[in-house]
């Protein structure tokens, strides 16, 4: 059975790892199972993950999947190209792409000119859980009713979500509520990271700036290394992990000098790793969403700074929403707050008891998919 995976935005390592998480739980129920994605990234940034190719034939008006008809069956073996028709099932795992943030061009691209055509071939289409909304112009709304009438399933990924959903197409069995799907995936940690060395891990997001979170830059830059600056005045040793890529760095880079000491600043390619690397920390402050959840499911306390309602919703998940912070103030009272012995107990007590429900939850949901996949 070949899986088509949407949404996956390699070199995104939040998006990476929701690809591992959903090879991990199919090939555990379908070990011979194959995946493929739509080639918009260089290939070796899709080899590593055993992808086949499905070459995009189509335009908006228009379907020349055929051709490949005309390519001799040694070529699609050799080359690892996957035709159309021989795709079961289709996960959109998009993270967060569907809403006012983004415009109604990436839904109709990805889902809409297309859910119709896969129902009428009975392939099953299920986006797992991910952010959504909100929908104002009546042209969303009408693409968001055509994508819903058409798929086998929609999780959101938190309540806010959800209401958005529901707001517009009304309730149905097709919408249902489930956490960030990653945090059954277990982290491992990378030879060349130092174990029981450090305290704390930053993670900082560039996506703070561009979205309008924070003042500016520097106000950013300042923010993260007064955290920073209150761990070592604690005899706290701190690391900053850079989650994505050049922009980050360039972010952990300037953040380490405004310290004006010595700061690791690590990056790591393998998702796997990166998950690993944040269990091992005992407080992680992060404005990176998967960087939360891979704390937060392996019982790390943490400090979230965020730009969109995915990060308030996630903190509530965990029962740790007085740790979303939105000033240097808070941030630094939050922290002072976790370096007490007796408050970090107690907050670890109350992420472990609700990471073990979110696992539990994700666990029915990819017993809902596969329910759905079987049927018919």
């Amino acid at each position: 059975m070949i899986f088509e995976v949407k949404g996956i935005g390699i070199p995104n390592k939040g998006a990476e790892l929701m690809l591992a998480a959903i090879q991990q739980e199919v090939l555990s129920r379908i070990p011979n199972a194959k995946f493929a994605c739509e080639p918009h990234r260089p290939y070796m940034d899709r080899c590593r993950y055993g992808l086949l190719q499905k070459i995009p034939l189509r335009s908006k008006s228009k379907d020349g999947s055929f051709l490949l008809n005309l390519l001799p069956k040694k070529y699609i073996r050799r080359y690892g190209i996957v035709k159309d028709k021989d795709i079961r099932v289709i996960f959109d795992a998009s993270g967060f792409a569907y809403g006012d943030q983004w415009g109604v061009e990436k839904l109709r691209d990805r889902l809409g000119s297309q859910t119709k055509s896969w129902e009428n071939r009975d392939k099953k289409v299920i986006l797992l859980p991910q952010a959504f909304g909100p929908f104002s112009s009546n042209e969303f709304k009408d693409e968001l009713k055509k994508v819903v009438s058409s798929v086998d399933l929609i999780f959101a990924r938190d309540r806010v979500s959800y209401e958005y959903l529901i707001d517009e197409v009304g309730e149905n069995n097709k919408i249902a509520l489930s956490g960030d799907f990653t945090n059954l995936v277990k982290g491992s940690v990378p030879s060349e990271f130092p174990l029981d060395v450090y305290d704390i891990c930053v993670i900082p997001n560039n996506k703070m700036i561009e979205m309008n979170a924070v003042k500016d830059r520097e106000s950013y830059i300042d923010l993260l290394s007064s955290l920073i600056q209150v761990a070592k005045n604690h005899g706290k040793k701190v690391f900053i992990l850079v989650h994505e890529g050049k922009k980050d760095w360039d972010l952990a880079v300037k953040t380490a000098e405004k310290v004006g000491s010595e700061i690791d600043i690590y990056k790591f390619e393998n998702p796997v790793h990166i998950k690993g690397v944040i269990g091992k920390a005992k407080i992680v402050i992060s404005s990176r969403f998967h960087g939360l959840v891979s704390a937060l499911s392996q019982g790390v306390p943490s400090i979230a700074t965020g730009w969109s309602h995915k990060y308030a919703e996630l903190m509530q998940d965990y029962g740790c929403e007085e740790f979303l912070v939105d000033s240097p103030d808070a941030a630094i009272a939050s922290l002072e707050k976790l370096l007490d012995d007796d408050v970090y107990v107690q907050v670890k007590e109350t992420i472990d008891g609700n990471s073990d429900r979110l696992k539990q939850e994700t666990r029915a949901m990819w017993d809902r998919v596969f329910e759905r996949i079987n049927a018919d």
